[in-house]
């Protein structure tokens, strides 16, 4: 396994995970539709011999309105299972329920007794998460709480470990649209294909990739998400031959629309030792 995917950190759909009669593909994972869960981010990162406790909030987005109200359900697997994330949606015994809120905060001693354990954040319109008995899984409720009625529902996984040298959540100085600054950021929509493809690029703060006290030094992953269009691929990563303390810039290509309006995109900036952070944007796709 390598290091960045050392913490299980992959949003999911509760179908997509406990429903082998889903027939229909899944979406696009760079495409918001309607509401995703992007990341659960920690202040501090993640615990360290000088932090007790961390405030995590889990961060979602929303490509249009909506009015249904989405709920936050933060838990703890009971085992440390943190290589299979499906175990523990799966084994109900023990699981623990932390809070229901995008926000908590969480003492260091959720780790008494384990070197790390597994938190599990469900994201569900209406009622939040609960273990479905007759389906042996995790699931989301529908506006009448019966656990398995709605599918419609994502799941994220994070480990939690006390790490012996601390981490800070990297940081977005800015993005461009081609050569267009974020506050400008305007093209025209796609008339007819082949239409041409925009170049996205997100500036790491310098310093976000940590140099660790063995000499190596963090990977940086962005992933990139937009409310309409298209993009080449999910996710762009750092490489080591970097100069020292310089990542430079990420860049993906977009293509517009073929409607006119604003359209949303997200950056999720991740270290590979569980610091995240989370930048939005508007382009405008004129006629």
């Amino acid at each position: 396994m390598t290091r960045s995917a050392a913490y299980a950190r992959t949003s999911l759909t509760l179908c997509a995970l406990v429903c082998a009669q889903c027939s229909e593909p899944l979406p696009s994972p760079s495409l918001i539709r309607s509401a995703r869960l992007l990341a659960v981010r920690a202040e501090p990162a993640d615990f360290s011999p000088t932090t007790r406790a961390l405030s995590l909030n889990a961060l979602s987005a929303f490509a249009q309105p909506d009015d249904r109200a989405w709920s936050v359900r933060y838990l703890l697997c009971p085992v440390s299972l943190t290589h299979d994330p499906a175990r523990c949606v799966e084994a109900p015994t023990g699981l623990q329920v932390l809070g229901d809120s995008p926000s908590l905060t969480l003492e260091d001693t959720v780790l008494e007794g384990a070197p790390e354990r597994l938190l599990i954040v469900a994201f569900c319109p209406g009622n939040p998460a609960r273990f479905d008995q007759s389906r042996g899984t995790l699931a989301c409720p529908d506006e009448h709480d019966v656990p398995y009625a709605q599918t419609v529902g994502q799941l994220a996984f994070r480990t939690l470990k006390r790490r012996a040298v601390s981490n800070q959540n990297p940081t977005i100085t800015g993005w461009t649209l081609d050569t267009q600054p974020q506050d400008l950021a305007r093209v025209p929509r796609c008339v007819s294909a082949p239409c041409a493809a925009h170049s996205v690029s997100v500036r790491p703060e310098p310093l976000s990739a940590e140099t660790l006290p063995e000499g190596t030094r963090e990977l940086l992953t962005l992933s990139v998400y937009a409310g309409a269009g298209t993009l080449d691929r999910p996710r762009v990563i750092t490489t080591q031959e970097a100069p020292e303390g310089v990542q430079g810039v990420l860049t993906v290509q977009w293509t517009a629309p073929p409607v006119a309006g604003l359209v949303r995109v997200w950056f999720v900036l991740r270290d590979d030792r569980g610091g995240v952070t989370v930048r939005e944007g508007t382009i405008d796709v004129t006629e």
